[in-house]
């Protein structure tokens, strides 16, 4: 009697084997602020008429804000910027090796540059600064009263960046290389300037995408985040008969303070982390596609004693 057939095996799904954690395998570029906190008084609002809530830049009558607020109050500092923050919660969150996470910017040439030079390396990241003499450092200022915050910053270094006196240098470039994973913080901004010709940030994560890269054994992920709204994630074409995008909008949960005073974000913590997400990839095996979107809700515990 003919032997019963075996049934068919399940296809084992083919998973990349993860990535070893390196120095500067995730690079991210943006505006560097050191952020300034502090509890203050009603007084001092007034004088620089302060809401108690608020997020503003800083105008020509808070020149001296930043001043007073380090020579008047008890300060805290902390390397801080979107993209400083995101760099630095990721360097937390991998712990080992040192320098995991890069990051380039620009600075002033005075004393709060060289507090914002201290603190990052405090922080374990790989900063490379271009210092210039122009502007001074950017600072955010956070005034504290009570359980009210008012967020004051004043980019002006930051947005002095010369791409053809600090990235276009060998030796920056060469950091730039390194990285397996990007970290920018405007994707309206990187569509227009790479002509995708939409406003619409899902077809701007699916353009994203879709860009030529080298490696083609690896699709790029490609992740937005939109502070209280979705965040969205574009991973390629999923190999079926619909050939659909494969694209996931994960809701970020308010934390409860973000209810209790309409929304303000923690002045320690300007924007969830969320790359910190894509870099658990290297750490463990996906089983499932899923797998991925799930560690997309990273970023929203992010610890608020990081700064930022």
């Amino acid at each position: 009697m003919a032997a019963a057939e075996e049934e068919p095996k399940p296809k084992k799904l083919k998973v990349e084997a993860p990535q070893a954690l390196r120095e500067n395998i995730l690079f991210g570029m943006g505006n560097p602020l050191l952020d300034i906190s502090a509890v203050v008084d009603k007084d001092f609002l007034d004088k620089y008429s302060l809401k108690p809530n608020d997020q503003i830049l800083a105008e020509d009558k808070h020149k001296e804000l930043f001043d007073e607020l380090v020579k008047k109050f008890k300060v805290e500092y902390h390397a801080g910027g979107s993209t400083q923050n995101s760099i630095k919660v990721a360097q937390w969150m991998i712990q080992q090796p040192h320098k995991a996470a890069t990051f380039f910017g620009c600075i002033g040439i005075d004393k709060f540059g060289e507090i914002l030079k201290r603190k990052a390396a405090e922080a374990h990241v790989d900063a490379h600064y271009y210092e210039q003499n122009e502007q001074p450092t950017g600072t955010c200022a956070a005034c504290i009263t009570g359980d009210n915050r008012s967020l004051i910053a004043n980019l002006a270094a930051a947005n002095c960046y010369k791409k053809e006196k600090h990235l276009d240098l060998e030796k920056n470039w060469m950091l730039v290389e390194k990285a397996r994973v990007c970290y920018i913080a405007e994707a309206a901004t990187f569509a227009r300037e790479q002509g995708f010709e939409t406003k619409d940030i899902k077809e701007i994560a699916k353009k994203t995408q879709a860009l030529p890269k080298m490696n083609s054994k690896r699709q790029r992920i490609v992740i937005f985040t939109q502070g209280r709204d979705d965040t969205i994630m574009a991973t390629g074409r999923i190999k079926r008969k619909e050939d659909k995008w494969a694209q996931w909008l994960t809701p970020v949960t308010l934390a409860p303070w973000e209810v209790k005073v309409g929304g303000l974000l923690d002045p320690r913590s300007w924007r969830p982390a969320l790359v910190t997400a894509r870099l658990h990839l290297y750490k463990k095996k996906l089983k499932k596609k899923k797998k991925l979107a799930e560690r997309v809700v990273t970023h929203a515990h992010s610890p608020g004693y990081l700064g930022g």
